[in-house]
């Protein structure tokens, strides 16, 4: 009995190495990317001229319809979001190149430039770049967002268990998008509490030294971007607004902001940037707001009309160097 006891230890303990040690190994755990995982423009008949990439706050806030109202240039059906919840960098340039046939037109290309997506913090959100959360990382979640964790029942330490970030990544089956609004999911207004001191701070950014600005997704961002130009496309940022986010984060995460900018400026050179973090830049109220960082569909309207009234013309936009984020403003543009 003894003898077999250990020898169930002994295949427990190999068994444990070994799915640590396989799937850590970029092209074993890359073979996820050949299921639908990051697919979101799978649903994508026609060849647009006008493509918005991104994050919910492309895909929730920026109308197609209400852009080609805008436009003599455009019309409705040349224009199509592929923004996706959650989506980051590396995201939608998975998707870009899943999908790469159906970008031949492309004229002009929008892709929602969130701060906080572009941090390793924001990793435990995503499905594939979890695997990049160090041991540190994963003590830092579970000792200090453990109620957090519990809400999304991710409680344990997964780091020595890569083979459950693996199988969750896996996509073998996507719900069929009908492509209604050519992309654009409208949402309701929600009663919700405004972010409040040191909470910008806390829960998205710090600390630095545990969390840096992410060098992978700022690498995918700018190779999207100069991808899309080889084809002859403008490829422009836009900066969505928030309700009181924007304002923390600007007296909290500044440090996190210039060092963001700088890795910015290092790979993609320069850019056009386009819309502005502060919803006052747009008229907006409380009612224009989902949540806290997320428009209702009244919001999205009056945001895409005020970035897309002129979109005829943003082709003539010129690259510039790359400033703070929340120094951009409307009333600049």
């Amino acid at each position: 009995m003894m003898e077999l006891f250990l020898v169930s230890i002994s295949i427990v303990i190999i068994l444990f190495f070994a799915q640590f040690l396989i799937f850590r190994v970029q092209k074993i755990y890359s073979v996820c990317l050949r299921t639908q995982l990051y697919d979101y423009a799978k649903w994508v008949k026609e060849k647009p001229k006008v493509l918005i990439m991104g994050s919910s706050h492309a895909r929730s806030q920026i109308s197609p319809q209400e852009i080609a109202e805008h436009s003599q240039k455009y019309k409705y059906e040349e224009i199509y979001n592929i923004g996706a919840d959650a989506a980051c960098p590396f995201a939608m340039y998975t998707t870009y190149k899943k999908n790469e046939e159906k970008f031949d037109n492309l004229e002009l290309v929008y892709y929602t430039l969130d701060p906080h997506l572009l941090g390793e913090k924001y990793y435990l959100y995503t499905k594939y770049e979890k695997i990049f959360l160090s041991l540190k990382q994963w003590k830092y979640f579970t000792k200090y967002h453990k109620s957090y964790l519990k809400l999304h029942h991710q409680e344990s330490n997964k780091y020595f268990f890569p083979s459950i970030i693996f199988f969750h990544a896996l996509e073998f089956r996507r719900s069929i998008f009908s492509g209604r609004n050519n992309g654009f999911n409208p949402l309701k207004h929600k009663e919700f509490k405004p972010f409040s001191e040191n909470k910008v701070a806390k829960y998205i950014y710090e600390p630095l030294d545990v969390f840096p600005v992410s060098e992978f997704s700022l690498y995918y961002l700018c190779q999207l971007k100069q991808e899309i130009e080889r084809r002859g496309a403008k490829f422009i940022f836009l900066l969505t607004p928030t309700y009181s986010w924007a304002n923390f984060y600007k007296q909290e995460a500044y440090i996190y902001d210039q060092k963001l900018v700088e890795q910015l400026e290092q790979k993609c050179s320069s850019g056009v940037v386009l819309g502005s973090l502060f919803g006052e830049d747009f008229g907006l109220l409380f009612e224009d707001y989902q949540d806290d960082t997320h428009l209702a569909q009244s919001g999205a309207l009056l945001y895409t009309k005020s970035v897309f009234k002129d979109i005829d013309q943003h082709h003539r936009i010129e690259e510039k160097n790359f400033q703070a984020t929340y120094q951009y403003r409307l009333k600049n543009l």
